[in-house]
């Protein structure tokens, strides 16, 4: 086992600690994103740093999970039902909007 192997294996925790505060531990999407974040950590940390891994880590999990967050956010799409909005004979409503004429006092 490599030292990214090692790495990742002993920091899994983190990832579920993580995951935890956010109600999203049974989350499949929120644990990939949050485990290719252990694994990025795990590939770009600088031993030298000065900083121990699982403090790197926990930051870059954090940030894994934020892009969960942004990337569910560009996902969610507001529709409408036609359904919510047609008369009992079948017909469609449109939204109405005021047709209020301009006056001298608007200009």
């Amino acid at each position: 086992m490599n030292a990214i192997e090692h790495l990742i294996q002993d920091n899994t925790g983190l990832v579920y600690m993580q995951l935890h505060r956010f109600d999203l531990a049974y989350n499949e999407e929120a644990i990939s994103y949050a485990m290719e974040a252990l694994f990025k950590a795990a590939e770009s940390f600088d031993k030298d740093s000065g900083v121990s891994f699982s403090t790197y880590a926990s930051s870059c999990i954090y940030n894994g999970i934020m892009m969960y967050y942004r990337y569910q956010n560009k996902k969610r799409v507001d529709t409408i039902s036609i359904e919510e909005h047609t008369t009992p004979n079948g017909e469609i409503l449109l939204p109405s909007f005021s047709n209020r004429s301009r006056s001298a006092e608007d200009e």
